[in-house]
Order: structure tokens, then C-alpha cells, then sequence
């Protein structure tokens, strides 16, 4: 249940204010874009300021959003018992605002893709070439692949639960041993899709929908890959396992965790828009 709110404020919340990881949210995402093509200083600026006014125009709406998914974990999270149902109807409202959260970056998104030099293509290409590269290395590796994933659970659980007890590290390590297939055929699906993407660019086809359409997100009785469908059925169960398991003290954190996240976007929500 936890995980699935994480992907939308992950970096906001781990910033001392949330106000804060909005002004630093443009630079870091900038610099990522950079990371994988290269672009010249004048279209990053122009990007990152792109990127600050579609953040500026859709922040009040997302922030209220967010405190929708983070009330409904306040409710959920007052009982000793979650139900896979609820687990499910969370994720669906989630996944609507996944979405909302792209095409509200629609015109920094339309701004990246336009007239990219052949240069900028190669930049990708080898950046993907090299990512994916190191990505199935580490997968191979199974000791260290599990670890890594291992710490990766562990963290995001531990940023609203404090620190996770024996029994539920155990349970989450369990979960990984079973699904080790599946992460690393998720590799390969996005491997293909950045190929996909590369021949979409170079060849000056139009990429915006094709990108929007991976990343937004699908309810689950939208989504048609088996696998996919049969990793988050066990991966809703882990985290009603992990709640079941949870002490008081963790409880408590949680509780007091989402409380101060309310507010900060709370905040957000009552700010004037530029």
C-alpha cells in the first residue's frame, strides 16, 4: 500500500519541506534529461524553465490529489487489518493521478522531443546502451541484485514506517526471491522500449504519445501483461503482510510521517499560482 503513493512525491518528501523539493524538483529533473541527451545549455534552460511553469500550473491540483491518497491511508492505516480490495481501489485512484502528473509535463515534454540534432540522438542511444547494459550485468549477478533491491524495499518502507523489524525484512526478502524473474524481465521490457524510442527519434517519428502512453498509469484491470498482473496481486499481499506485522511504534510513525506531509502539501495547496 505504501509503495504505490512513493513514485509521486518521493523526491519531494525526502527534502526537509516539500516546498523545498518543488524548487529543487526543475533542476534535478533537468539534469536528468541532460544525463541522457546532451543538450546544449540554451535548450536546457529553456527546458528547465519549462519544466518550473508546467510544476507551477498543475501543483495545486496534484497537491490536492496527494492529500486525497495520503487521507485514504489515514483511514486505511487506523485499522489493524487492510484488505486487498482497499489496496486495490488505492492503487487505481493513484494510478489516475500518475497520469494527471504526466500530461500536467506535457509541453516540457513536447519541448524535450523537439527538433533533436543527430548528436542528441547518439547521446541517447549510447546513454541507454551503457544504462541498460549495467542494469542486466547487475541482474545476473543474483547475490547482488537481491541485495540491492532488498535495500531499495527496505528504504522506501522504512521513509513511513521507521525502521522495519526482522520479520518484515524477512517477507520482503522472500517477495524478491519469488519475483526475480519478473524484475529482470522488466529490464528487458524497457530495454525494448528505449530501442523502440531510439528508432522513433532518429527516424523523426512523432514520440510524445508513445511516451505518454508507457508511462501512464493503468488501473489494474487495465493491464494486460500476465506477469504484471500476477507481480502487483503478490505485491498488494506483501504489503497487507507488512502492515499485519507492524508495532506501535511504527504505527505511530507513520501516522505522524503522513500527518506532517498533509500539512506541507497542505501548504501547496493553499498557495496562490504565479
Amino acid at each position: 500500500m505504501i509503495r504505490f503513493i512513493l513514485a509521486l512525491f518521493l523526491f519531494l518528501s525526502s527534502c526537509s519541506k516539500v516546498e523545498t523539493g518543488l524548487t529543487f524538483a526543475p533542476r534535478l529533473a533537468t539534469s536528468r534529461i541532460d544525463d541522457a541527451f546532451d543538450f546544449n545549455t540554451d535548450k536546457l534552460t529553456l527546458i528547465r524553465k519549462q519544466i518550473d511553469s508546467d510544476l507551477e500550473s498543475s501543483k495545486i491540483e496534484l497537491a490536492l490529489k496527494i492529500i486525497s491518497h495520503i487521507e485514504t491511508l489515514e483511514k486505511y492505516s487506523a485499522n489493524p487489518v487492510i484488505t486487498k480490495a482497499q489496496v486495490v481501489a488505492f492503487f487505481d485512484e493513484v494510478t489516475e493521478t500518475q497520469t494527471l502528473f504526466l500530461k500536467s509535463f506535457t509541453s516540457s515534454a513536447e519541448l524535450v522531443f523537439k527538433d533533436i540534432s543527430e548528436y542528441e540522438i547518439k547521446s541517447f542511444k549510447e546513454y541507454s546502451d551503457k544504462k541498460f547494459e549495467e542494469e542486466l550485468a547487475l541482474a545476473k549477478d543474483i547475490s547482488a541484485f537481491k541485495e540491492k533491491k532488498l535495500k531499495l524495499f527496505i528504504k522506501n518502507h522504512e521513509l513511513f514506517l521507521g525502521e522495519i523489524n526482522p520479520e518484515q525484512e524477512s517477507i520482503i526478502s522472500v517477495f524478491i526471491d519469488r519475483n526475480k524473474e519478473y524484475f529482470a524481465k522488466k529490464i528487458i521490457d524497457r530495454q525494448k522500449f528505449s530501442e523502440q524510442f531510439y528508432l522513433k527519434i532518429k527516424s523523426k517519428q512523432p514520440v510524445l504519445d508513445f511516451f505518454l502512453n508507457r508511462f501512464s498509469g493503468k488501473k489494474i484491470t487495465e493491464i494486460k501483461d500476465t506477469s504484471m498482473k500476477e507481480y502487483f496481486s503478490e505485491l498488494f499481499d506483501l504489503e497487507i503482510e507488512i502492515w499485519k506485522r507492524s508495532n506501535e511504534k511504527q504505527k505511530s510513525f507513520l501516522k505522524k510521517t503522513l500527518a506532517d506531509y498533509k500539512q506541507e502539501f497542505k501548504k501547496i495547496a493553499a498557495t496562490k499560482q504565479n
